[in-house]
């Protein structure tokens, strides 16, 4: 490194925008104060004054970290996809060892082809559930999609 390198690291912090209910992203070396009010706790930007909140449900997480890679996977469940190894379709569970004994997330009967699809375009190791399985009609529809 040469001595006019500048280094410079940014810290974002996905936070909810209290006046348009926006996701967005704050550096949190522009964070002032942090205090607390009825609906959780608030943080204020030094340079613009705007108060910001952590996401507070499962939706606002989802939406706030989906461009890193979580998903929804039922209604208590959103976990990060990327860490993701296995996705057994019978028991309803997305796995993040390749060893039924890993932390795991149940996958609600509503997200299946979608936890599917995501698992094949991702390389996701996928155990049909036998005869009942989803997994080529969704691999197919993919494969349409694609061509």
């Amino acid at each position: 490194m040469s001595d006019d390198t500048c280094v410079m690291h940014v810290h974002l912090v996905p936070l909810v925008d209290l006046e348009s209910g926006q996701i967005v992203e704050v550096d949190r070396n522009d964070i002032t104060k942090i205090t607390s009010d009825k609906y959780g706790i608030v943080f204020t930007s030094h340079e613009t004054g705007k108060r910001y909140r952590f996401p507070r449900n499962q939706d606002e997480i989802e939406e706030a970290w989906f461009q890193y890679g979580f998903r929804s996977t039922d209604s208590t469940n959103v976990v990060n996809v990327n860490r993701a190894k296995v996705y057994d379709e019978a028991r309803g569970r997305l796995y993040f060892e390749d060893s039924e004994e890993s932390d795991f997330a149940y996958v609600a009967a509503v997200h299946n082809d979608h936890v599917m699809a995501l698992s094949i375009q991702r390389g996701i190791k996928v155990i049909p559930s036998g005869i009942r399985s989803r997994y080529n009609k969704v691999k197919e529809r993919l494969t349409r999609r694609s061509e």
